[in-house]
């Protein structure tokens, strides 16, 4: 089961392989299973970090599709 949802994962919506899918889900993990937020913060640099990785990816199949 793990590994179907890790290949799940794997891939952006678009279905590009996504080089932040392991970040991503450890991040997920963590949300589900705090159960109060001591560091709000955190969870926003988590965020922005998760984010800057999707466009990487997005930056990088466009440049191999050029």
């Amino acid at each position: 089961m793990l590994h179907k949802i890790l290949e799940l994962a794997a891939k952006l919506p678009s279905g590009i392989p996504d080089p932040g899918a392991h970040y991503k889900l450890v991040v997920e993990g963590r949300e589900l299973s705090a159960a109060d937020d001591p560091d709000p913060l955190s969870d926003r640099v988590e965020h922005i970090e998760t984010r800057i990785a999707t466009l990487a990816a997005q930056v990088a199949r466009l440049a191999g599709a050029a």
